[in-house]
């Protein structure tokens, strides 16, 4: 899978079939890095994003803890991970999930370099201190 089909396919199942408004949905992660071109190396698995905490994602997400498989990630905490179809979701839920970006063709907030690198940082896991030197190496090149 590409960064591309992860992002354009899990907006569509979140907006269209699951039924998230876009403007409770911020992109974050890898997936959200690349649409500033800043993908790491490794090809992506899954899609990461936060959802805002409100009666309507909340209903989302328990409709979707009913219909699909859910569990708790155990090298994350609050973390709802589920597959629909072949895209593998990890969802937060957050107070607020706005940022200054704004995907003009999907609407959902996308999260900002900064703040990826530092959650990254903060999990101290093998992957994402290789997605950073992925992504210094990129823009020192």
């Amino acid at each position: 899978m590409d960064y591309n089909y992860l992002y354009k396919k899990g907006m569509d199942i979140l907006i269209k079939r699951m039924h998230f408004k876009p403007t409770d949905i911020k992109l974050t992660g890898s997936v959200a890095l690349a649409m500033y071109g800043l993908q790491p190396q490794r090809e992506p698995h899954d899609i990461d994003i936060c959802v805002r905490q409100n009666s309507e994602s909340l209903g989302c997400l328990k409709f979707i803890a009913e219909v699909f498989q859910t569990n708790q990630r155990s090298t994350l905490t609050n973390v709802y991970a589920f597959q629909i179809d072949d895209i593998i979701f990890n969802v937060w839920v957050e107070d607020d999930v706005t940022t200054a970006i704004t995907d003009s063709a999907t609407g959902v907030y996308i999260d900002t370099p900064m703040h990826i690198f530092n959650t990254k940082k903060s999990y101290n896991r093998l992957k994402d201190i290789k997605d950073l030197s992925d992504i210094a190496k990129l823009i020192l090149s």
